[in-house]
């Protein structure tokens, strides 16, 4: 039996107010709702991506996606210029109507897991998809871009004690040291700004493939319910999944708890997954 989709219905706030406008107030809509198909939850995980690559925080796209419900009429009105605003957690729907000619009404941001809370299904994670070639071929480029990324800080902060030690003998001795000392600093610092830019780029890359591993390996998406049984304690861990990372050859899952009783808890849990490591 397929899933039923979430239909989420949203209040409605005025964005800003102007005098000349106040006749247009009360044609403001009173409800936004929209379903949380497939369909946008794969336009939500492109975002994602996007934002991940590019290191944004918001991304902003036209839709007809929602509808808006205007209590003055008792009906839905479809000729609302509709805009999806997408973050990592949440989204919203903002929209404008003739006499304006920009955004002037927007619903409340809502959370992901506050749109899929009321879902029972759990999906299990089972080990024995990482030993697929594309997982294993993603797994390959996240530890090669990893390594690269740790040798880099290795290096910066190897430049970061030399600058601190000749800064601290120039300080020491009764007279300055000579010129080249203070070029000397600043070319090291220099080329510590560069290996540090480096280094937040191939995190960056290391976070994005991490994400398509989880979404395309797993089949999971921010927001959903998984489960996970430890092979060595067998321990059953249960959350909603909100956030990963990679660190020293472990995919770590977090989220908030999923209660014996299924339901969200209130304790942030984690999911540790170590792979095997490369020969």
């Amino acid at each position: 039996m397929e899933p039923i989709n979430s239909i989420v219905c949203l209040g409605v706030n005025e964005l800003f107010q102007e005098t000349r406008m106040q006749q247009h107030r009360q044609t403001l809509p009173t409800l936004c709702l929209f379903e949380l198909t497939e369909d946008l939850q794969s336009i939500i995980d492109g975002k994602h991506i996007l934002m991940a690559e590019n290191d944004l925080s918001e991304v902003t796209i036209k839709t007809t996606l929602a509808k808006w419900y205007f209590q003055l009429t008792n009906r839905y009105h479809h000729e609302v210029t509709t805009f999806l605003h997408i973050r990592v957690d949440s989204i919203a729907f903002s929209g404008f109507q003739s006499p304006f000619k920009i955004t002037h009404f927007s619903t409340p941001y809502v959370r992901f897991i506050d749109i899929k809370k009321s879902e029972n299904s759990i999906k299990p994670l089972s080990l024995d998809q990482l030993s697929m070639p594309f997982a294993m071929g993603l797994i390959k480029q996240i530890n090669t871009l990893n390594r690269e990324s740790e040798e880099l800080s290795d290096l910066y902060w190897g430049l970061d004690a030399v600058s601190s030690r000749i800064r601290d003998l120039d300080e020491s001795v009764i007279n300055r040291l000579a010129l080249d000392c203070d070029k000397a600093i600043y070319q090291i610092s220099a080329e510590s700004n560069v290996l540090n830019a480096r280094q937040e780029r191939l995190e960056l890359e290391v976070e994005t493939l991490l994400h398509r591993l989880i979404k395309h390996v797993f089949g999971i998406t921010k927001g959903e319910w998984i489960s996970y049984a430890c092979p060595i304690t067998s321990k059953l861990t249960q959350l909603s999944f909100e956030s990963c990372y990679f660190h020293g050859n472990t995919i770590t899952i977090s989220g908030t708890g999923v209660t014996k009783n299924g339901l969200l808890g209130k304790r942030d849990q984690s999911i540790r997954i170590e792979l095997v490591p490369e020969e």
